[in-house]
């Protein structure tokens, strides 16, 4: 599965936002101090995982207006294009149709993937970051093993 854009209708300070993540390769999203990096990393999480019951990203847009949306693509190279509602009922819905996905869909496309696998394997912010750089001086300096044990999504070898 790949996110070849992410739209950030309602949630955080965004506001009909839509990030185009189709280049080929890694995805960086960079940018100085509060520009939204992790609203954007929350917000792929929330769309993938639904909104948490109480969420800290109703600040701007009340919490029953909160929306996401993406254009993915699965292995198989057939484009879907969904939105996610912070609501109790079909909070997931193909965007053409409103039609809900069924959780056992969106496993599939999720390849079964946890929340816990995504997180500790998808994502990258400051904590991990820190994490990390501590880890690897604790270590000697053993890069190649940190790298290779990063991309398992394991502490360590």
């Amino acid at each position: 599965m790949r996110i070849d854009r992410l739209d950030i209708v309602a949630f955080g300070n965004f506001t009909d936002t839509s990030l185009d993540l189709s280049s080929p390769g890694l995805q960086i999203i960079y940018g100085a101090n509060e520009a939204g990096k992790t609203t954007a990393r929350s917000a792929i999480f929330n769309l993938l995982y639904d909104f948490d019951f109480r969420t800290q990203f109703d600040f701007v847009h009340p919490m029953a207006r909160l929306q996401l949306g993406a254009l993915i693509r699965t292995d198989s190279g057939a484009a879907i294009e969904v939105a996610r509602f912070k609501r109790n009922n079909d909070p997931l819905v193909a965007r053409e149709s409103g039609k809900p996905i069924t959780d056992a869909s969106w496993h599939q496309v999720l390849q079964g993937m946890s929340k816990a696998d995504y997180e500790a394997m998808m994502t990258l912010g400051w904590k991990e970051l820190l994490e990390g750089t501590e880890k690897l001086v604790d270590r000697g300096g053993a890069l190649g093993e940190t790298l290779f044990a990063a991309g398992l999504g394991v502490p360590e070898i």
